[in-house]
């Protein structure tokens, strides 16, 4: 009488495209029982002399177990006939934060666009990706409009997020973030995570530790990825990954700075230390990485802004996440903080111009505060160090004597062995070092 699947409105897509079974919509043995052919059909002949109305107003819509709580809207011998009936309370056209096997929830308005998919609104019908059934229909899919549920908005958003496309954590889903590659993969009550090796931010050894069950609140509570560069410290920039956080970070849970950068103590919040933690020079792929925070954050008390500031403006909040999970440091101060800082400078790991490191006029070529600097091979920072030398030798210093905190006018004294003003004539020449005086660890320097 009629093709198989019926060439009717969404029929292709739902048992061509996605593989569904007649008794996943028309009960459990469909095409027999006094329920079938009400009409008295008597071939193909006979069918093809009907109207579609009175054909579909017999037609048995009776879900089975994978929707249990589904429904369609029009009433056995009460329908349009023009297939305008939509369905509800199903987990096909759920969005994503419908619990495994419950489907309450049919395509809520703040996720899907189509909160009410129609049977005869088909790609076929209306082009390609209009269709009631496109991407984005039932959840979220793109930056503008992310899935909603738990922490998509942050990893899929544009609005407070990375904007990272679907495939880059279901990639057997969709290869490409816009389309479904496997129906096996989808509309199958299960997350399937799966990370695209192709980005490099991932590799073969990423990982996620989750529950595979879609939209179960309890059990994502201990979900979470590993062996990522988006999810580490941010100190190896290449595969493999091997660099956890200072905190698991859980698929429902919250984060913050050092989460990924400090050390996170979750029995005691106020020892939590909002910076960068690792052993300075760090081994990391063969190359030492230098770690100077602690003398800059902790002794000196600037915050990430001071040094970062196109990533974060006030230090504890990300501006531009552009600059952020990016492979790179992104170092540069406020512009309206350049007198303070004199317009720093960051090139190969030093700082140039800043007048924090006295615009580097002090050292001698070679020897610059490097970030990476090892101090016992190329010995401590000294007070001389930045106040008694120019391009790395002492001959020649001109006194400046300024008493002034926080004009960052640098304060700079001959101490030329035996001729110099400190050395030979002044406190120097007492026997008086300039730390007792001066204390090198005082915030104020």
């Amino acid at each position: 009488c009629h093709a198989f699947p019926p060439a009717t409105n969404a029929h292709d897509k739902h048992v061509n495209t996605v593989g569904l079974e007649c008794s996943s919509c028309h009960g459990p043995n469909p095409g027999v029982g006094p329920t079938h052919n009400e009409n008295n059909v008597t071939g193909g002949a006979d069918y093809a002399s009907r109207t579609l109305s009175d054909i579909r107003q017999e037609v048995d819509i009776a879900f089975d177990t994978f929707n249990p709580n589904g429904a369609y809207d029009q009433a056995k011998g009460s329908r349009s006939g023009n297939g305008d009936g939509t369905c509800s309370s199903l987990y096909c056209h759920a969005d994503d934060t419908t619990v495994q096997g419950n489907g309450s929830q049919f395509p809520a308005a703040s996720q899907g666009s189509k909160t009410q998919p129609m049977w005869n609104r088909t790609d076929a019908l209306l082009g390609p990706g209009l269709g009631d059934g496109a991407c984005g229909t039932c959840h979220g899919a793109t930056a503008a409009a992310p899935p909603g549920s738990f922490a998509h908005g942050t990893h899929a958003g544009s609005a407070a997020g990375y904007s990272f496309t679907c495939n880059i954590c279901h990639v057997n889903t969709t290869a490409d973030g816009s389309t479904i590659a496997s129906y096996t993969y989808h509309v199958n009550k299960e997350a399937d995570v799966a990370f695209d090796a192709l980005d490099n931010r991932l590799d073969g050894g990423s990982a996620y530790g989750g529950t595979v069950t879609v939209g179960d609140a309890a059990a994502d509570a201990g979900d979470s990825c590993s062996a990522t560069y988006c999810h580490s410290p941010g100190n190896d920039a290449a595969a493999p990954f091997g660099q956890a956080p200072a905190q698991v970070l859980e698929w429902n849970g919250t984060s913050d700075c050092f989460s990924c950068h400090g050390v996170y103590d979750i029995v005691t919040p106020a020892n939590n230390t909002p910076m960068p933690s690792y052993t300075d020079r760090l081994d990391i792929d063969g190359v030492p990485k230098g770690n100077k925070h602690q003398k800059h954050v902790k002794t000196n008390g600037f915050g990430c802004e001071v040094c970062h500031y196109p990533t974060t403006t006030d230090g504890s909040t990300i501006a531009n996440r552009a600059n952020h999970v990016d492979f790179a440091y992104t170092v540069d101060d406020d512009p309206a903080n350049d007198p303070h800082l004199g317009d720093l400078a960051y090139s190969a790991g030093t700082c140039s111009t800043t007048n924090c490191h006295g615009g580097n006029s002090y050292a001698a070529p070679g020897d610059e505060l490097d970030w990476s600097r090892d101090v016992v091979a190329s010995g401590a920072i000294t007070c001389d160090y930045c106040h008694a030398m120019v391009d790395g030798a002492k001959a020649g210093v001109t006194d400046v004597n300024n008493f002034s905190f926080g004009d960052w006018i640098q304060t700079k004294i001959n101490d030329v062995p035996t001729t110099g003003e400190f050395t030979a004539s002044g406190h120097g020449g007492k026997g008086i070092a300039c730390t007792d005086c001066h204390d090198s660890l005082n915030t104020e320097h």
